[in-house]
């Protein structure tokens, strides 16, 4: 195979994680090796002769696996079990490759016209970034479902997602983008040109940024209590010679919110009448973040919750130091 079908391949398999409304970081890691692969100037096949898969961007193990038996066999056993999951005239293959999503968008006027902006003012010579927040101030959907996958920018009415429909925007005009900023905002919330909070306010409109900032200080903030819990919780085991990654998770869980993560996403599904199911979406994980700060707020004391609070923003301004190896941005 050469590397136009082995993109398409992928490209395929991303399509159809989106129809199953997969993980999102899942989807994202198929259509960057897609790219990357559509970029070589060298043949896949080459590389797995030489064992320099890992050397392209976005192929990690268990992609480098799958273009393996790809190359070696001619077909691969995760592409051919996902399309068994379809019906026969569900999408249809164009060209060699991508697939061809059948089910129906509706989009309101003022969408498409947000759109229709963002396409036209990169065209213009507007830096893209900005012609991006522009059209998110355009936009009036608080949730859609496109090509197969749900959105829900505005959860619970209060906090906004902004990445997330920036994520929505930046597909409708894809080829205009310089991919590595992008991916850059898109998956680690590095803007491509920094903006005073002014600014960006203006860009997106005052309601959109208060409900931006709703969404940072629950969803953002309360995954870095997590985050930051878990590492001293690491750090104690080590100090006691444990090294095991055992019954982390509940450890965590147990120490912010005295209940574990089961019991506790039970209890948000029951709530809110949904399905108790085994896995969970990008966006009911959301969600389910911001239940658990609201859940913290009313059931912590106040002391025990400004402590947690000041803890997890300590540990996520720690991360965005411009000289650390992890930095991670998610404000304008």
């Amino acid at each position: 195979m050469n590397n136009k079908q082995i993109a398409a391949v992928f490209e395929d398999i991303a399509e159809m994680l989106k129809l199953k409304k997969d993980n999102i970081f899942k989807i994202r890691a198929y259509q960057k090796a897609a790219r990357s692969i559509g970029e070589l100037s060298v043949e896949v096949e080459q590389l797995v002769k030489e064992d320099r898969l890992k050397e392209v961007p976005g192929v990690g193990e268990a992609i480098a696996k799958k273009l393996t038996e790809l190359v070696t066999t001619g077909k691969l056993d995760y592409y051919e079990k996902l399309k068994a999951e379809f019906p026969e005239g569900l999408s249809t293959l164009k060209g060699g490759g991508g697939l061809i999503n059948s089910l129906s968008l509706t989009l309101t006027r003022s969408n498409i016209e947000a759109i229709r902006h963002l396409e036209q003012a990169i065209l213009s010579g507007k830096h893209w970034y900005i012609a991006l927040l522009e059209a998110i101030g355009l936009w009036t959907q608080n949730e859609e479902t496109y090509n197969g996958r749900h959105y829900r920018y505005l959860i619970d009415g209060e906090a906004f997602d902004w990445l997330l429909l920036a994520e929505r925007l930046c597909e409708a005009v894809d080829d205009l983008l310089p991919g590595e900023e992008k991916l850059a905002l898109l998956f680690y919330g590095k803007p491509p040109i920094r903006l005073s909070k002014e600014k960006f306010k203006k860009l997106i409109g005052s309601s959109k940024y208060h409900q931006y900032l709703n969404y940072f200080y629950s969803i953002t903030v309360e995954e870095a209590l997590a985050l930051a819990v878990q590492e001293e919780v690491r750090k104690e085991r080590r100090t006691l010679g444990y090294h095991n990654e055992h019954n982390l998770l509940n450890e965590v869980y147990q120490r912010i919110y005295g209940a574990t993560k089961a019991i506790l996403l039970k209890r948000f599904r029951r709530e809110k009448g949904y399905p108790q199911l085994k896995s969970i979406s990008l966006t009911e994980l959301n969600e389910f973040t911001y239940w658990l700060f609201k859940y913290r707020l009313n059931h912590g004391d106040k002391a025990r919750v400004a402590s947690d609070t000041k803890k997890a923003l300590d540990w996520f301004n720690f991360f965005l130091r411009p000289d650390h190896k992890y930095r991670r941005v998610s404000s304008p």
